[in-house]
């Protein structure tokens, strides 16, 4: 009896069973799908792959949009470190520029420094002959036979020099005090009138005092730089000229203190300097008198 109700039970969950896997086979749509024709697993097959497919490219379109990020800020980084580096750029080559320019100028002290050194020393070996000739001189005045000057006769012409020495340097004490009694202005006016006239050793003072104190220094050195020139004291004249430009290079009178700076250098031989300033009063003052003068000797320059 009980074999044939365990027969039935079978029976039934056989028949279900089967009824079961019938309705289901097939289903692609299922985790695990059975029962698949040929057709349908290559169905099955290519979904898959392009499941694997769309995954990649998901990842990849990820990966590419973070790339593309970083491009981005990579990019921005470059155009603000470009943009300071030409900022940065400009401004070493304007310091340069300027640093060049006050090594010019140092180098032009310079070399006046080391020219007064020079004369320093000069006049201080002058000074050990001048000492050494007097003491020489004294002991043969000592020694003069009566025949020659008497050492009272010697004593008195040497009380004469030096009282027209001392009235030497009282003159000149006496003109900076006429001068200090002048307004600046009224000095300024009368070195101008001097000078037009050609009266240089009367202007001379003046400007020497001009000099001591630091007034009109860029116009009396072109003063100065005149009148040596027209007194042909050419290598004078050039360093009042630099020493003018120096402190002043848009003066109204530039034109001709360049012209004569280069007739100057043409004088002492400086060729390449006289070429060089005819070349620029050519450039700078095209329209001047000047620059015709500066033309036709810079075509002789140039012949010869």
């Amino acid at each position: 009896m009980k074999f044939l109700v365990y027969l039935i039970l079978f029976s039934n969950i056989y028949i279900f069973s089967d009824e079961l896997s019938v309705f289901l086979a097939g289903d692609l749509n299922d985790k695990i799908p059975y029962g698949l024709t040929s057709v349908e697993k290559h169905i099955l097959k290519n979904k898959n792959e392009l499941g694997n497919v769309d995954i990649q490219l998901t990842i990849f379109k990820n990966k590419f949009i973070k790339f593309e990020e970083r491009i981005k800020g990579i990019l921005s980084l470059y155009d603000s470190d470009t943009k300071k580096l030409n900022s940065n750029y400009l401004d070493i080559k304007n310091i340069k520029h300027t640093i060049n320019v006050y090594n010019d100028k140092i180098n032009y002290l310079n070399n006046i420094v080391e020219k007064q050194k020079q004369i320093i020393l000069d006049n201080n070996a002058n000074i050990k002959v001048l000492k050494s000739t007097i003491s020489k001189l004294s002991n043969i005045v000592n020694n003069i036979n009566i025949n020659y000057l008497s050492r009272k006769d010697f004593d008195q012409n040497i009380n004469r020099y030096d009282k027209s020495i001392k009235k030497y340097f009282k003159n000149i004490s006496n003109e900076k005090e006429s001068f200090k009694s002048k307004s600046k202005k009224e000095l300024l006016i009368e070195v101008k009138s001097l000078f037009e006239k050609d009266y240089f050793t009367k202007a001379i003072p003046i400007l020497n005092y001009f000099l001591e104190i630091n007034y009109k220094l860029a116009y009396t050195n072109y003063i100065l730089g005149e009148i040596n020139y027209y007194r042909k004291n050419y290598s004078k004249a050039i360093d009042h000229f630099k020493k003018s430009v120096l402190i002043d290079d848009q003066a109204l009178y530039m034109s001709k203190l360049l012209l004569h700076t280069a007739i100057s250098s043409k004088k002492t031989k400086d060729l390449d300097n006289a070429r060089l300033f005819y070349d620029t009063v050519i450039k700078l003052y095209p329209d001047s008198n000047e620059s015709k003068i500066a033309k036709k000797y810079l075509s002789i320059l140039s012949n010869n």
